[in-house]
């Protein structure tokens, strides 16, 4: 068991005030009537309760003497760790008796009656009695003194006894043996009881002995309990830690999703900026545009019920053919829309213009073209003469003026030799095919003169 913390509403002279218990001691330093001896009685009022008293009672008790000097709610609240869950005792005392107390405990927030009535005794597994001379030491009386509580919850936590099996059980049977030795001891039957008597006195010296050993061994076990207690302290740190370390790790995940909602929401703004370029609707343009989108769907109703007349009919294949091809795009409406406003400024400059008086060369164009525009293939045509007069024209005024005048004598040499080097190259065929006959190579003979004959007949043929 670990306290954690405590409210006291009002307690003595102690009034709104909240305590923290942190680490494994906590020690609170203060000068006489500074509340030190009020707070532990808070305490230990928490887990007990007070006693009631009477009107002319001559003991002065708890609930009389910490009653608030300044009246109002007598009690607070106490917050500890028991058995790894975490309770909160909440109690509020009458002015001098129990009937006005109430007492509440919450686990997790949820009240829960886990502690019974006896919330010390579930506790600290002792009476309120044992706690005031082991667990609690007032200013007043700092005697410990054992009692038979305390022994029984030895016994039990060192042997695994029950309740009854400690010193103080084993003295009742033996004066209840006594009891009835005593009362059997005229009888038939005493000569038998003596022995057995002896027997079971044997037993509860031996077991009388076996407690007493126990307890000169208490020191030991306290020891280790004490360090199993610092061992589940420690562990019960680490638990928190753990408890504290996924908390955040949690609120951070939490911290994540709001960045992601706020990115998202910031494109979505971003989006509908883009949309509504002059403000989002009122509700007044919203409402307007839903009633006049009302009345357009039931225009549209009646006009889908309504006959299909001739007339339409002839409308709507006009404009199937019109729009065969698909509906145009914003972007081409935007494009036909500019080519109608610069037709629009085109004829309107003409007009302006046809009622201005022609210039000399106006006239002449007009008489020129009297019959109208040459056609798109009459364009094309005079281009092309255009352009064949122009690449005459630059090859002549490229081609040097002695070339120009001594073209015919220059070809005639260029014949003569062309003309004395074939018939060179024919007499050397047919001088070598007559060799190759004589020298009875017959195949390569035919092959020279048929060469020869190529070549002849192909120089004559060509001139």
């Amino acid at each position: 068991m670990r306290l954690i913390s405590c409210y006291i509403e009002g307690y003595g002279q102690i009034k709104r005030k909240e305590y923290l218990f942190e680490g494994n001691i906590t020690s609170i330093l203060a000068e006489n009537g500074a509340g030190k001896s009020t707070l532990a009685s808070f305490i230990k009022a928490m887990f007990y309760g007070l006693k009631g008293y009477k009107t002319g009672s001559t003991e002065f008790c708890d609930r009389e003497h910490f009653y608030p000097f300044e009246g109002g709610a007598f009690g607070g609240n106490l917050t500890f760790d028991f058995q790894g869950k975490r309770y909160k005792i909440e109690r509020y005392f009458g002015e001098k008796n129990t009937s006005g107390d109430s007492v509440k405990v919450y686990v997790g927030g949820e009240q829960t009656d886990e502690l019974g009535e006896d919330i010390g005794k579930t506790v600290f597994g002792v009476d309120e009695a044992s706690f005031l001379r082991t667990l609690f030491i007032s200013s007043e009386d700092i005697e410990i003194k054992s009692t038979s509580s305390i022994n029984a919850k030895l016994g039990s936590f060192l042997q695994g006894m029950d309740g009854d099996d400690d010193l103080d059980g084993a003295l009742k049977r033996l004066e209840l043996a006594r009891k009835n030795y005593q009362a059997d001891r005229k009888s038939k039957n005493a000569a038998e009881l003596i022995p057995q008597t002896e027997r079971e006195m044997d037993a509860l010296r031996a077991k009388i002995l076996n407690v007493k050993e126990i307890q000169d061994k208490l020191d030991g076990k306290y020891e280790a309990l004490t360090e199993l207690k610092e061992e589940i302290e420690g562990l019960n740190k680490q638990i928190v830690r753990a408890q504290e370390e996924n908390k955040r790790r949690a609120q951070y995940e939490h911290y994540e999703s709001l960045v992601k909602n706020v990115s998202y929401m910031q494109t979505a703004l971003a989006e509908i900026q883009i949309r509504y370029k002059n403000g989002l609707p009122t509700e007044e343009e919203t409402a307007l545009v839903n009633e006049r989108l009302v009345k357009e769907r039931a225009l549209l109703a009646k006009t889908e019920n309504a006959e299909f007349s001739v007339k339409d009919g002839e409308k709507l294949a006009r404009l199937e053919e019109s729009f065969r091809r698909g509906v145009p795009t914003e972007e081409a409406l935007f494009k036909a829309e500019n080519d109608i406003k610069t037709l629009s400024a085109l004829q309107t400059e003409l007009r302006l213009e046809g009622a201005k008086e022609p210039t000399e060369r106006e006239r002449k164009l007009l008489q020129k073209f009297a019959y109208g525009c040459p056609s798109q293939d009459e364009l094309a045509q005079t281009e092309a003469k255009v352009d064949g007069y122009k690449r005459a024209k630059k090859e002549y005024d490229e081609t040097p003026a002695v070339l120009i005048s001594s073209a015919p004598t220059a070809k005639k040499k260029a014949s003569k030799i062309y003309a004395g080097l074939v018939a060179l190259v024919t007499l050397l065929c047919v001088i070598g095919g007559i060799v190759l006959l004589l020298q009875d190579k017959t195949l390569f003979g035919a092959v020279l003169f048929i060469v020869a004959l190529t070549i002849g007949g192909g120089f004559v043929a060509l001139n």
